[in-house]
């Protein structure tokens, strides 16, 4: 009888006479099937044994792919018996088995057999052994095998394994399972490891890395553990900053807040200084900006915004300076400009812009009784709570943005709302003699404006925003007057405005008007569309100028041959006192073609459309004409001249 057909037999005679005569241990059947495979099947140790007598491997990979060597088999069955056989005649658990790439203590892991993990550990297996970048340990995390985690941990398994893909920290971790971090943090904190710097090849702390992918269980387990809750990266940023830019996961902000980390600590990185509101509001994160924003009002009521201790002390990093302006500081009562570790000083910040920006404006609303009257017992905490809220909004960062500011620039309708409504509320409550003299709020349109933002515009309109309130922190500029000179601004944003009822002749504090503005600042689209609808052409500025003087000056020759055809006064004084600009007078056409408007009367038909043009702008009291042109009982053709088409 042959080897293979003797073993198959399982007849433990013929199988050795077969090897005395000759037959190779390792002959392979028409299937790939090595001998010791097919005893291992039949659970024959004592054929087993036989065969790794006359030198049988038993780690040897069969031909066909879906079997595998006699050891593995044994192992992915548990034969106990086998495996201790095998680990006798001297395999090596710490090997890589062929066909699956992985030692045995690692295959063990995965199969989640803390019989198989501890039979390999007793015979020596290499706990800490890295394979494809990987350990025992970390595949016992990923698969969350929290008895054999624990199993591996005791063995002598290196939490602090630097040579790997990925942590068992940083794997633990993201398995966002309590009892797995929990046991891992006990380890890591046995080995030394700082649970605040970074670690693994990750550039963030364990606690921001968490905050940042939305892990509840693991963030809550970090903060148990002792982690500071103000541990930032080198530019400043702290858990709130990452948990709001990550997954954005409102458990996590709400673990975060309780545990101290502090929300009024903004990033060091240049030109941001964003808290994690200003981020929120970015990304127009409805739920963060009420939990973030309700619990800065509420600390800063209480002036809890740099207390000391533990829930608030911010770790500091060997690897940069101590900056003053971005660390925190020891018991104080109000933020701090100077001396060596406080927070951004948002008090000096709200000083230097309290001209510029505020908090509460001074939109006119019906005040309760018991505020303009007696104030109750519990108005002086009513009014607290106001300030503070109305502080909170006008947190500006590097870059001058409040969280409203951020949001109007984003575009985000849902949180822009939600601030308008809180402002409405704080001014129930606020005396004008507390509040600021204009709020950001109130000039929500004009920064809309400003930024292009024409949703934001449309949206602001909608719930009741006045299209023609003047910006009364600088210019006085209307938002048609600040849509006509922006340089970002299409020429839809102005059409927008100018149909839905902008006063066209509206004037800021230099007299002038959106037309002198477009004119003077080349945006000639912006030019033609107001001159189109009927702004008034001839209204000088508080220096006596008019569009048409700015037009020659800076050598708008478009606008210059509109303003004229469309009855823009011009004559030969008017001519001879006008800037000389080269482009212009340097023109021969031009100049002959301004001669000639100056000297000859103009059309019969173009001074009919002219004082027609003007009668429809009285009854339109500075509003475009165009809607009174499309009502009369003109032939298109004729409309079309009318409207300078």
């Amino acid at each position: 009888m042959d080897l293979l057909s003797a073993v198959r037999a399982g007849n433990i005679q013929a199988t050795e006479q077969a090897l005395k005569d000759g037959g190779s241990p390792n002959i392979r059947d028409e299937e790939g099937n090595v001998p010791l495979l097919l005893a291992v099947e039949q659970k024959k140790l004592s054929l087993v044994q036989l065969l790794l007598q006359y030198g049988a491997d038993p780690v040897s990979e069969c031909a066909t792919p879906d079997r595998s060597s006699p050891f593995s088999f044994a192992l992915y069955t548990e034969d106990i018996l086998m495996l201790e056989t095998f680990i006798k005649h001297g395999v090596d658990l710490n090997q890589t088995l062929p066909k699956e790439n992985a030692p045995a203590l690692i295959l063990a892991v995965d199969l989640g057999s803390s019989r198989l993990v501890n039979l390999f550990l007793s015979y020596g297996a290499d706990v800490n052994h890295i394979c494809a970048g990987i350990t025992p340990l970390i595949k016992a995390i990923e698969n969350k095998h929290i008895g054999i985690t624990r199993t591996l941990l005791e063995h002598g398994a290196k939490v602090k394994e630097k040579n790997v893909d990925v942590t068992p920290l940083a794997t633990a971790l993201m398995t966002n399972d309590s009892d797995i971090v929990r046991i891992t943090l006990q380890y890591a904190q046995r080995e030394g490891i700082n649970i605040n710097n970074t670690f693994g090849g990750f550039a963030i702390a364990p606690l921001l890395l968490s905050a940042k992918f939305g892990l509840a269980n693991s963030t809550r387990v970090l903060l148990e553990a002792g982690c500071d809750a103000n541990v930032t990266t080198q530019y400043g940023e702290t858990a709130l900053h990452f948990a709001v830019q990550g997954y954005s996961n409102t458990a996590v902000i709400a673990i975060l807040l309780e545990a101290g980390c502090n929300p009024f600590i903004a990033d060091l990185q240049t030109g941001k200084g964003n808290t994690a509101l200003h981020l929120a509001c970015h990304l127009g994160n409805l739920a963060a900006v009420k939990m973030l924003y309700s619990h800065m009002v509420n600390m800063w009521n209480k002036d809890e915004r740099i207390q000391s201790g533990s829930k608030h002390k911010r770790t500091s990093f060997s690897s940069i300076g101590e900056d003053p302006e971005h660390t925190a500081s020891g018991p104080s009562s109000h933020f701090s400009s100077s001396g060596s570790g406080s927070l951004p000083s948002y008090h000096t910040a709200l000083n230097k812009r309290s001209n510029q920006y505020g908090g509460v404006g001074s939109m006119k609303s019906q005040q309760p009784s018991q505020v303009s009257g007696q104030p109750s017992q519990a108005m002086p905490s009513i009014l607290a709570y106001c300030q503070a809220a109305d502080s909170v909004l006008s947190l500006p960062n590097e870059q001058w943005h409040t969280p409203v500011g951020k949001t109007l620039l984003s575009g985000k309708l849902q949180v822009l709302e939600y601030f308008i409504s809180i402002v409405q509320h704080i001014r129930l409550y606020l005396p004008a003699s507390t509040s600021k003299a204009v709020s950001e709020v109130d000039l929500l349109l004009h920064r809309a404006v400003s930024s292009g933002q024409l949703e934001v515009v449309k949206f602001l309109l909608e719930i009741g925003y006045d299209i023609n309130k003047p910006d009364e922190t600088k210019s006085c500029a209307t938002p048609l007057i600040a849509a006509a000179r922006q340089a970002y601004t299409n020429i839809n944003m102005c059409q927008f405005l100018v149909d839905h009822g902008a006063q066209l002749n509206a004037v800021d504090k230099n007299h002038e008007t959106a037309l002198s503005t477009a004119v003077y600042f080349g945006f000639e689209k912006n030019a033609a569309l107001l001159i189109q609808h009927g702004a008034d052409l001839n209204l000088p500025d508080a220096r006596s100028t008019t569009p048409l003087y700015w037009a020659i000056f800076n050598a708008r020759i478009p606008t210059l041959q509109l303003l004229i055809h469309a009855g823009a006064k011009f004559t030969h004084e008017q001519l001879r006192l006008t800037p000389k600009n080269l482009k212009v007078t340097r023109d021969p056409h031009l100049s002959a073609w301004m001669l000639e408007q100056i000297s000859n009367p103009r059309s019969l038909q173009l001074t009919c459309i002219l004082m027609l043009r003007r009668h429809l702008a009285e009854l339109s009291a500075g509003r475009t004409i165009l809607p009174r042109i499309s009502l009369l009982p003109l032939p298109k053709s004729l409309q079309s001249m009318l409207t300078f088409e």
